[in-house]
């Protein structure tokens, strides 16, 4: 297969939406190559002279469907950035999606600037992270405070013994995660646009991981109803206006 810059491989078995897809990508740039189903799009990319700039992946396919695609090539070591698809927004899958190594997502139908923004958004790492682990903190951030986060040594529950090593560094690049977050969004003081666009995510996929993750903004949880008396009253005793 020849080399070509600019190639973004799209895997959807809805023969419209692909050809929908091709169409966007050419007006904006992009040599696109079309797969009507998962393993057609696996053996493109395993075939490929270098990894295309994207892959458009459609989570609901028959047969071998864009979980297992992912799951497959992340598995097998594909760096490329995998931008999942959905016909709805629907969290959950958006959630396992980033999990098995999603780049970011898409809610069909698809405008053209959206989709250029996704591509460059999800191209500015040169070498995308595995599953699990978030990109580096955006290179057009003041350089006089970067975050360094150190991912914690794994914690091996009781009867350990049964996970594979996979499993353990799978839930330690899970806490990292969480960590790169939590720490993100203090920097930030919870601006979350702006977390998401030093953390190369979009704000929509920010929002499933703060939900998935169970953070919460401190400044609501310090003027929540718990944190008042009876009669109004602060934990220190005084009143509020």
């Amino acid at each position: 297969m020849l080399e070509r810059p600019n190639q973004v491989l799209v895997i959807d078995d809805d023969e419209a939406a692909r050809e929908i897809l091709v169409e966007l990508l050419d007006r904006i740039g992009y040599h696109a190559f079309p797969a009507p189903d998962g393993n057609a799009g696996l053996e493109w990319l395993a075939g490929a002279a270098r990894s295309p700039q994207a892959v458009l992946l459609d989570l609901r396919m028959p047969g071998l469907d864009g979980f297992e695609v992912l799951r497959r090539y992340r598995a097998e070591g594909g760096s490329a950035p995998v931008i999942a698809l959905s016909a709805m927004d629907d969290k959950e899958s958006v959630v396992k999606a980033m999990r098995l190594g999603a780049s970011d997502y898409l809610v069909k139908p698809i405008e053209p600037e959206e989709l250029r923004e996704a591509i460059e958004r999800c191209s500015l790492g040169s070498h995308p992270l595995p599953a699990g682990v978030l990109p580096p903190a955006n290179q057009g951030a003041r350089p006089a405070s970067p975050v360094h986060v150190v991912p914690p040594a794994p914690i091996v529950p009781v009867g350990a013994e049964t996970l594979s090593l996979k499993e353990i560094a799978r839930q330690a690049a899970l806490r990292a995660e969480r960590e790169a977050i939590s720490a993100m969004l203090a920097r930030t003081n919870w601006n979350k646009r702006k977390a998401a666009a030093r953390l190369q995510i979009s704000y929509k996929a920010l929002l499933y991981k703060i939900k998935d993750c169970g953070l919460t903004d401190p400044r609501i949880t310090a003027s929540s109803p718990q944190n008042l008396g009876p009669l109004g009253l602060v934990a220190d005793g005084s009143s509020i206006a």
